[in-house]
């Protein structure tokens, strides 16, 4: 896994902006990925690691027989296959006291 300045800088402007507006959608335009985590209330002590939990533990439902995307294991998928790629994470916290995670991936 290799750390990217581009990434980070991409995912924590994200962050701040889903926060600022109060809102949770992918941003546009980016690739090859991008995992997303809303958090509720009572806040998680760990955010990231609680996001990366719930993504990884989607791999109960995939099918190493069948390997691929699928909208049920996607974010495992992400996960799995940058592990050892750029993956930036960064976090906002917003006044609704809500966290919003953002998840950067890139193959180069």
């Amino acid at each position: 896994m290799t750390w990217s300045d581009e990434l980070t800088r991409g995912a924590q402007s994200w962050a701040d902006i889903l926060a600022q507006n109060n809102t949770f959608k992918h941003a546009q335009g980016i690739g090859p990925g991008e995992n997303l985590y809303l958090s509720g209330k009572p806040l998680p002590e760990e955010v990231c690691t609680e996001a990366t939990t719930l993504f990884y533990e989607e791999i109960k439902k995939y099918d190493f027989n069948k390997p691929g995307f699928s909208r049920a294991t996607g974010h495992f998928t992400q996960v799995n296959l940058f592990l050892k790629v750029l993956c930036n994470v960064l976090y906002s916290r917003s006044a609704f006291l809500q966290s919003r995670v953002v998840y950067r991936f890139s193959q180069t």
